[in-house]
């Protein structure tokens, strides 16, 4: 649900009866804010090699797009694209789950067509963030993506009706997560601390709409929670490019 990265250790050692940590949820804007980072150490090492500003912001952009494709598989384009390709079939239920665990294929023309402007549209955010060096927004889409789907795990699954990560502490479930990632957000908005505050608006009334949306669906999955992680990411692109072009 989180990384496309295997943990240093194995499946026996995790007891089944073993509640959990309270501050499970804690890890999920953290774990955004660990993958932004990344980004902007590779943008800032690669913007250090490539001297030409426009040279650096594709090369940088492409990196950058094929790396977090990558990372997280689970929330990815192909996962939201699949989706797209389900709901314009009119598919629901286990259909719809099966269909996004299957391999994207991209031999029909819409499916070729979503991929494409999806990749383009995230490309073309990451490259005008790097050439007007607002690469940390990388930081904050991250942290903000991945707080909304700590938000959205403990609602009801549409499969056993109990929530993904049971937490009936409102201080872990949503406290701790929300005070992480607003300050990780304003400390990454530090020089644009409206447009930080404005996306944290955002955030809120994505998380919304995305509860909404599952309440009507009948309950969340991890792969639907996934596709509201990819497209909570490309909103908070598509906002900071915008804000870019703005200035």
């Amino acid at each position: 649900m989180l990384l496309n990265i295997p943990l240093p250790f194995n499946a026996d050692e995790v007891d089944a009866e073993d509640e959990g940590d309270s501050y499970l949820l804690l890890c999920f804007p953290l774990v955004g804010a660990a993958i932004g980072m990344l980004a902007y150490l590779v943008a800032h090492i690669l913007g250090l090699i490539l001297i030409i500003p426009m040279a650096a912001a594709v090369i940088v952009s492409i990196v950058l797009t094929l790396g977090t494709e990558v990372v997280a598989a689970s929330s990815n384009l192909s996962a939201l694209t699949s989706f797209i390709n389900a709901k314009i079939a009119k598919k629901r239920g286990s259909e719809l789950e099966l269909a996004m665990s299957g391999k994207l294929t991209l031999d029909e023309p819409l499916s070729l067509m979503f991929f494409l402007s999806l990749y383009l549209l995230k490309l073309f955010c990451f490259g005008l963030l790097i050439y007007h060096a607002k690469t940390s927004w990388i930081v904050i889409t991250f942290t903000l993506s991945y707080l909304i789907r700590s938000q959205l795990v403990t609602m009801p699954s549409y499969e056993s009706h109990g929530a993904l990560i049971e937490e009936d502490d409102d201080k872990y479930a949503v406290k701790l997560p929300w005070i992480v990632a607003s300050g990780i957000v304003v400390v990454a908005g530090s020089t644009y601390l409206a447009s930080a505050i404005l996306i944290l608006l955002v955030a809120f009334a994505l998380i919304i709409g995305f509860k909404k949306y599952s309440q009507q669906m009948g309950g969340v999955s991890a792969a639907m929670i996934g596709v509201y992680g990819i497209v909570a990411e490309l909103v908070f692109l598509f906002i900071g490019a915008a804000i870019v072009i703005r200035s």
